[in-house]
């Protein structure tokens, strides 16, 4: 449906009691989606990851104690307003979910402010080195600072976290390179069992360095504890915050709040993305734009309908700001193409046609004609390794599913190329440089898989597969299909990255209903051992037949939809209670959008990604209602 023409009438909807599933907080989050290489893979002693990690060596709760080192810290004796501001910085990330990323590696995702101390003895410009163990030794060796001392029994995972600041250079708004380190002891340097960081600055009115640095180099200590958590395959020797091989990863933002803490992003598992909690309900995706051998330094975002330009914080020396452009409105779907070496961006609006960007302010120029309405869109740019590390995105094409037919744009004007005449697609996707779709065979469902006419392929399934699905995830195909043979009941398959042969993804007795794609993770609803509870929503692992159930057992979903490709949304019920509609942020952790006194009839996706159900409330009519983006709150279409 389509919601240009209609009138709202301020009806607001209840939420009732939230599901018993629901323990934990509702955290959200800011993804940057990878640029289209192989996922982030991370191993913890040696064992790579397909679980969310349990009884690691991560920090649980630590107090964290900052220890400001260099007389330009203070002013007249005083702390200076940076460092009061840096200060105020690290309470309110460590009051906000930022941190809650590091539950899936095995922490309880919490820190505590424990102090502050300046020490004005050295000057860090005039002698830099890394003063992390020795100055941390030093301040608790005083007295004074008794309460900071780490408990005794030489256990580093219950030790604070202690931060030594410097800077590298005097005066104010200094520019040069900033970073910072982290480890833990006892070791060569000290008897203690702590952990400590290092922050280095540029200079001591740097609280942007600050922050970032700080909140990287946190999440990798917590993390990681006395632990191996360490990244594999293409971004080896890595830690979680230590950003995309591509070299893309100057992925950061500001928590919420006037001015909030500049924070880094770190690869979140479960998501698949590099990711910053910032604590509201919906999930943001970023989706970098490349031109052919590097980031081109903005990202396009995709919000309810809404399409956004946006170029992120960038290393400044005195603030890191951002620009956020709103560019088109009421889009289905959007992809980046690179042709010629140029990334180019085109949409499809909610009315079916295919418009490509300018790039600059909103101007757009519309590439299909007035008769044609479109239902999908897709590019076959991918990133690919030239040579060790070294990564390119490779010129792709852009194809639209428009009148049962599949087309592929000549670059010029209004003008697409037909690609399949004598037949009718029901589905089409791009995976790793190459373009797919779907037949119905003789009306049945007996849909036969195809690759792309444009080299020569032909069917990549048997004769005797079923499909009824194709989905992609990350640069990788998927399709939910029934083989009599293999798997008699619907089940996922995942495409290998040499194009000739599918393994079964999902365990014998699985009943998979429906797949979609939210974000870079597959999503299956399905009834069985991979799900928990009736019937359960899970996501892929990526590995093997590992799935993550992302619903409890007392819950019983109907439906699964995704909105802006990225936002996952379920019809469900919860023990005897009605069947409400539930927003998801995290496995296990939903957040009901109605309440136990709607009753729902059906809810769907428009295709300017606006969310609707049919259903009455206390007992009245039934009405078409759209979702205005807070809980409980819905307005009647009329």
């Amino acid at each position: 449906m389509t919601t240009n023409y209609y009138s709202r009438r301020n009806t607001r909807l209840i939420v009732g009691l939230t599901m018993a599933m629901l323990a934990a907080p509702a955290y959200s989050t800011i993804l940057y989606r990878p640029v289209g290489r192989a996922p982030e893979v991370f191993a913890y002693n040696g064992t790579t990851m397909s679980q969310p990690l349990t009884n690691t060596n991560a920090l649980n709760s630590p107090k964290v104690y900052l220890i400001f080192l260099g007389p330009n810290f203070e002013s007249g004796g005083a702390p200076t307003l940076a460092t009061l501001s840096m200060v105020s910085a690290v309470k309110a990330i460590l009051n906000s979910s930022y941190l809650s990323i590091n539950t899936q590696y095995g922490s309880d995702g919490h820190a505590t402010y424990g102090g502050y101390t300046t020490d004005t003895s050295i000057d860090p410009a005039a002698h830099p080195q890394n003063y992390m163990y020795s100055e941390t030794d030093k301040i608790l060796s005083e007295s004074k600072f008794s309460s900071w001392l780490p408990p005794s029994g030489g256990d580093a995972r219950k030790s604070p976290i202690y931060v030594v600041a410097r800077y590298g250079s005097n005066g104010t708004n200094v520019p040069g390179p900033y970073g910072g380190s982290n480890d833990n002891g006892p070791n060569q340097y000290t008897k203690r069992a702590i952990n400590v960081i290092d922050v280095a600055i540029t200079s001591a009115d740097q609280v942007d360095e600050f922050t970032w640095i700080l909140s990287h180099e946190l999440n990798e200590r917590i993390s990681t504890g006395t632990g191996g958590l360490i990244g594999v395959g293409p971004s080896s020797g890595n830690q979680i915050c230590d950003g995309e091989p591509e070299g893309g990863d100057t992925y950061a933002a500001r928590l919420p709040g006037a001015d909030g803490p500049f924070v880094t992003s770190c690869w979140s598992f479960i998501d698949q993305a590099y990711v910053i909690e910032d604590g509201k309900l919906d999930r943001t995706m970023m989706v970098p734009v490349w031109n052919k051998s590097g980031w081109a330094g903005n990202f396009v975002s995709l919000q309810q309908g809404n399409l956004y330009l946006v170029t992120p914080y960038a290393p400044g020396y005195s603030a890191f700001s951002s620009t956020t452009t709103k560019i088109d409105s009421s889009v289905q779907s959007f992809v980046v193409n690179r042709s010629g070496g140029t990334a180019q961006i085109f949409d499809l609006t909610s009315g079916g046609q295919v418009k490509q960007y300018s790039g600059s302010g909103t101007a757009w120029t519309t590439i299909t004609d007035s008769s044609t309405v479109a239902s999908a869109l897709v590019s076959t740019s991918y990133l690919a390794e030239t040579e060790s590390t070294v990564y390119t995105l490779e010129d792709g094409q852009v194809f639209m599913l428009a009148g049962k037919k599949a087309w592929q744009y000549s670059g010029s004007g209004t003008s697409w190329n037909l690609l399949t005449s004598n037949v009718s697609p029901t589905a089409i996707a791009a995976a790793n440089g190459d373009f797919y779709f779907t037949l119905s065979s003789l009306g049945v469902e007996q849909d036969v898989f195809i690759d792309g006419y444009l080299t020569g392929g032909g069917s990549v399934t048997s004769s005797t597969t079923g499909v009824q699905a194709i989905a992609t995830v990350d640069g990788t195909l998927y399709m939910l299909a029934i083989n009599p043979t293999a798997a008699p009941l619907p089940a996922v398959w995942r495409y290998d990255s040499a194009k000739t042969s599918w393994t079964l993804v999902t365990n014998n007795g699985t009943f998979v209903y429906s797949i979609a794609a939210a974000g870079d993770v597959l999503c299956m609803l399905a009834t069985g051992p991979d799900v928990t509870g009736a019937i359960g929503v899970a996501q892929y692992s990526l590995t093997s037949h590992d799935w993550i159930p992302l619903t409890g057992s007392n819950t019983a979903v109907g439906q699964i939809l995704v909105q802006d490709g990225n936002q996952l949304y379920m019809l469900a019920n919860n023990g005897s209670a009605p069947m409400q509609v539930w927003q998801y942020s995290s496995p296990g952790n939903w957040t009901a959008l109605t309440g136990t006194n709607t009753s729902i009839k059906s809810v769907s996706m428009a295709t300017d990604n606006t969310l609707h159900m049919v259903a009455s409330n206390n007992g009245g009519p039934t009405d078409n209602w759209i979702y205005n983006g807070t809980p409980g709150s819905w307005s009647i279409v009329k």
